[in-house]
């Protein structure tokens, strides 16, 4: 075998729960996988290398190439990969391309190499999940997924990017999203929602109170999962537009600047429902249908980029070459 196809799913994150002081598990999240046409097309190589990449993307994959060169070390693999990115999305806008890019192209290489693997043994070698399990998880089963987090080990909260984790997070519940496609809009230009201003987020921010915590619990299971079990679209678009209220994500809004806010009043003094932002942002996510006006308005005012994003409740597809 000289090449390998992958469909990469991306994912929306939208919320994280045990943002508390725990003695138990602490953060956990929910979302759910979703295509864009991202694909890597791998092949044999004396190398590791990536091409076909935006120049937004090429500090994450410096860091991913640093990580391949070590496994394939480890491992001792005698293949490298030429990875080529095609429709790859831009770097923190809140879809998760790192945890999404890191699986795609560890799998490539595995595959190339014929190294026989599951998908918990490279979940391991990813190094992500230090703080949720979604992308870790979708990547694989696609659909909606809901994760227990971490043992906390009395250590304080911090985001994924900073954390190695020794546990993948404990995936509790998986269901497939019945409600058709999802409007994802974000700003041009870059962000300052990553590295070190993100932790500094985290350490400002937490421990929130465990009655926070407790009530993004309830939306999580009983609202949102529970909806989607029941293929309940009106109970998921509130579950989804509460998500708002809840403590973290207030949080996580109001440190993603002005922007995010105004669209959010702009589209609720417009009646549309569930919306939210997906991660640390800034990428908004609408789920109500029949407002093309209104997000073409929005888009204008606030000079975002869109993406229809399809949902994925299969996992990343593989095809050999």
């Amino acid at each position: 075998m000289q090449k390998v196809s992958i469909s990469v799913p991306l994912r929306l994150h939208f919320n994280l729960i045990a943002m508390h002081q725990c003695s138990f598990r602490c953060n956990g999240g929910f979302g759910m996988a979703v295509d864009t046409g991202f694909k890597l097309i791998g092949k044999k190589s004396s190398v590791i290398e990536f091409k076909h990449a935006s120049q937004e993307l090429r500090p994450t994959l410096d860091r991913i190439v640093i990580k391949l060169e070590q496994i394939r070390k480890d491992l001792k693999l005698p293949h490298g990969l030429e990875a080529c990115l095609y429709n790859a999305p831009l770097p923190h806008i809140g879809l998760g391309s790192g945890t999404a890019i890191t699986l795609a192209a560890i799998e490539a290489l595995l595959i190339l190499n014929r190294y026989d693997y599951t998908s918990q043994f490279l979940q391991v070698l990813s190094g992500r999940g230090g703080t949720s399990g979604v992308g870790l998880h979708s990547y694989f089963t696609g659909g909606f997924v809901f994760d227990t987090g971490i043992q906390s080990e009395n250590k304080p909260h911090l985001p994924s990017a900073l954390v190695e984790p020794n546990k993948i997070p404990t995936l509790l519940f998986q269901k497939s999203y019945p409600f058709g496609d999802i409007v994802f809009l974000y700003p041009k230009g870059m962000f300052n929602n990553f590295g070190q201003q993100e932790a500094d987020f985290f350490n400002a921010i937490t421990p929130i109170a465990k009655i926070d915590s407790f009530e993004a619990c309830y939306n999580a299971i009983f609202m949102v999962s529970a909806s989607l079990a029941d293929k309940n679209y009106e109970t998921f678009i509130e579950a989804i537009d509460l998500i708002r209220n809840t403590a973290w994500k207030l949080a996580e809004v109001q440190y993603s600047g002005s922007n995010v806010k105004n669209i959010f009043s702009m589209l609720e003094n417009e009646d549309v429902k569930g919306i939210g932002m997906s991660s640390m942002g800034p990428g908004v996510f609408i789920f109500s249908r029949k407002n093309k006006k209104v997000i073409r308005d929005v888009k204008e005012k606030y000079n975002l980029n869109e993406i229809l994003l399809k949902p994925n409740n299969t996992g990343r597809k593989l095809e050999y070459v």
